[in-house]
């Protein structure tokens, strides 16, 4: 059995992905981060948009989306339900306040053979030279086309359905640039959208990471890893609302 030592960020699909193995993978620390500032996250977003861009994010991350969770809960309550995924967080935990503030001593103390990332803030180089256990990702995107946040809203919005998964990789100083271990894509229905595409890509993500600690021969979907990508963040509210009349959401 392998072990593992997890990393999340402050959210339910931590604990969805950590229920999940617990069955099959001995999990021997788990290490969860703190969300971070609103105010953080609008200035470094700020920095790498235009204003009128940034304005467009922020009105559809302040309104549009809170109302998409509110309108489409019970679609996801439901297929949470039926997928087996279970939201509970009883098991201990360390909180760190970043991630990158970790202990290395102590973490490279640790007798694990994969450090699991779920959905932290970047990891710095500094951590990543100081580490010696491999580290490995759960990005909810087909890399390296889809980079960054809501990788499967992204290739639905662009018309890539074929593009809609999620991709296990190493960890290097880049945002999801690391080496490919392996990928899968989801199914789609006309019920999909904004909301559940995470919940079906951490399926088959929690099935990936199995996969590779059984030791078994992985997929992928990208064959070239050189291809050009750009960084996705979140959708502008305009942007939802014109993917959005195109029976794109």
């Amino acid at each position: 059995m392998k072990k593992l030592v997890v990393w999340g960020g402050e959210g339910v699909n931590v604990n969805y992905v950590v229920n999940a193995l617990r069955s099959s993978t001995l999990i021997v620390e788990i290490f969860i981060e703190q969300r971070q500032s609103r105010l953080d996250l609008l200035r470094r977003r700020f920095r790498r948009m235009s204003l009128l861009r940034f304005i467009d994010v922020l009105m559809f991350q302040s309104f549009l989306s809170p109302l998409l969770s509110i309108i489409f809960r019970s679609r996801k309550t439901s297929l949470t339900k039926r997928l087996s995924l279970d939201p509970s967080r009883n098991w201990n935990y360390h909180s760190v306040a970043n991630i990158n503030t970790i202990d290395v001593s102590k973490i490279n103390q640790v007798d694990c053979d994969y450090i699991l990332i779920i959905g932290t803030r970047i990891v710095s180089k500094s951590l990543l030279n100081s580490i010696r256990h491999p580290i490995i990702n759960l990005h909810l995107g087909i890399t390296p086309l889809y980079r960054g946040v809501h990788g499967g809203y992204w290739s639905v919005l662009e018309g890539k359905e074929e593009f809609c998964g999620v991709t296990l990789h190493h960890v290097d100083s880049g945002i999801d640039t690391g080496g490919i271990i392996g990928q899968d894509l989801i199914q789609l229905d006309s019920l999909d959208n904004y909301v559940t595409y995470p919940v079906k890509q951490l399926v088959q993500g929690i099935k990936l990471i199995e996969s590779y600690l059984e030791g078994n021969k992985m997929m992928k979907i990208i064959q070239d890893e050189s291809l050009s990508s750009a960084l996705k963040y979140h959708p502008g509210l305009t942007q939802y609302v014109k993917g959005a009349l195109r029976g794109r959401y």
